[in-house]
């Protein structure tokens, strides 16, 4: 069964990770630390930054497939996917962008992403459940 919608969502985030894990080399280059993060702020950023994008980005390919695969409208799965792109997207630029460039007054950017992230894997799963009682 093809399932186009988390297929277009894996490309994504394969790319996502690709980009993430140049960032996190070229901290690494910049500080000369090859393993572990030492004390250096941007390396730090750049792997929590990648790491938290994957941590989030798994379960919520999951449930877009498992709610694709058991006949969830694509109207209702594909712009809970594109929300969730644009909240991982908004968490990067928080980490990477925004707070080091503003401090703490920037980070309601990456409290909002989250919030976002969140509301998306709620959703998502909601409308796992109501695929599962065939209503979906």
């Amino acid at each position: 069964m093809p399932l186009p919608i988390t297929a277009v969502g894996v490309a994504l985030f394969a790319l996502a990770m690709v980009a993430l894990g140049i960032v996190v080399i070229r901290a690494r280059r910049a500080g000369g630390t090859s393993l572990g993060v030492a004390q250096d702020e941007p390396l730090t950023r750049a792997v929590r930054a990648q790491g938290n994008f994957f941590e989030y980005t798994v379960p919520a390919l999951a449930l877009v497939a498992l709610c694709e695969a058991g006949g969830a409208s694509p109207y209702l799965t594909a712009p809970l996917l594109a929300a969730f792109v644009a909240a991982r997207a908004a968490h990067v630029y928080a980490l990477l962008v925004a707070e080091p460039r503003g401090g703490a007054r920037r980070f309601s950017w990456r409290v909002r992403a989250m919030g976002m992230t969140f509301a998306c894997l709620i959703l998502l799963v909601a409308l796992l459940g109501l695929v599962a009682l065939g209503v979906a």
